[in-house]
């Protein structure tokens, strides 16, 4: 299997999953919203018609669409995707900033677009303005974020007025499906944080507990109840649970959100096996042993 082909693979798995503007692959929950909506105050409306809880339909997420889904926008799509495939250099917020700093093997105008190749694509709505971006499947179609009211869509790439192409390097490699040992565990771009931390990285970490079950209010400050979220957080999951939450802390985080299964061993002296067995249906993913 090459990056391509996990690229592609990818892509296709997030096909109707919510659009959020802003939504970064975190899982979709009316208080993620919420702070979506006061982070970009024209989308606001469009966010949270999209959402029944929002609109007092209903009370709790069950049975809506979006119920257990990962939301995102155009930009943090690729990004995702990129990432999820062992791509580095689109590493990058924005569409306009991915084409600009993006780490491309070739790029061009949308007529010299390489037939059956995986790449990326953008539609430049004014020049060197990068309105939308996609990822192409190298089968004439084409895997997006396509609004609030759509969500994720794979659409034909003739239906939509794309302009440009970007092909990342390395989109050939062939690799095994296992993560690089040293990028494992360096998800991107998150900060250190600990007691005491404050501001948007502080509410992102409280947005990705919350989604995992924690009852808390992502308020940015990180106080008491966030840091005992973290150590309970990370004792589940075969952790140091000193409340610090760095890069191996954030990499659990993100394949929890992502749904990528994680597996890690807890060795208890004297565990009987039918102790080890029991103990292993309280932490899934762990691997119990005497």
């Amino acid at each position: 299997m090459t990056k391509a082909d996990k690229l592609r693979s990818w892509a296709l798995a997030q096909v109707g999953s919510p659009y959020v503007m802003g939504g970064t692959g975190q899982r979709c929950a009316p208080a993620y919203r919420r702070a979506r909506a006061e982070q970009y105050p024209n989308s606001a409306a469009a966010i949270r018609s999209n959402c029944p809880v929002m609109r007092g339909k209903q009370a709790t997420c069950t049975g809506c669409k979006y119920d257990g889904k990962l939301c995102y926008d155009c930009a943090q799509l690729v990004r995702r995707g990129c990432a999820a495939a062992g791509i580095e250099g689109v590493n990058i917020s924005g569409a306009t900033s991915q084409w600009r700093k993006g780490d491309w093997l070739s790029k061009g105008s949308i007529q010299d677009m390489p037939s059956g190749k995986v790449c990326i694509l953008f539609r430049e709505d004014k020049s060197g303005v990068m309105g939308h971006t996609g990822i192409a499947l190298g089968d004439g179609t084409i895997v997006h974020a396509s609004g609030h009211d759509t969500g994720v869509v794979r659409t034909a790439i003739s239906a939509g007025r794309w302009t440009h192409y970007a092909i990342p390097r390395e989109l050939d490699v062939v690799v095994d499906g296992t993560p690089d040992a040293d990028t494992a565990d360096k998800p991107a771009s998150h900060p250190t944080l600990r007691h005491g931390s404050r501001g948007d990285a502080v509410v992102t970490l409280q947005l990705a507990l919350h989604d995992r079950g924690f009852d808390l209010e992502p308020d940015g400050i990180f106080g008491a109840v966030t840091e005992e979220c973290v150590k309970t957080f990370q004792a589940a999951h075969g952790l140091n649970t000193d409340g610090i939450v760095g890069p191996k802390t954030w990499a659990a985080l993100d394949r929890a959100a992502t749904g990528v299964a994680e597996t890690y061993t807890v060795t208890i002296p004297g565990l009987s096996r039918e102790e080890a067995e029991a103990l292993a249906g309280l932490y899934p993913g762990a691997e119990i042993s005497a």
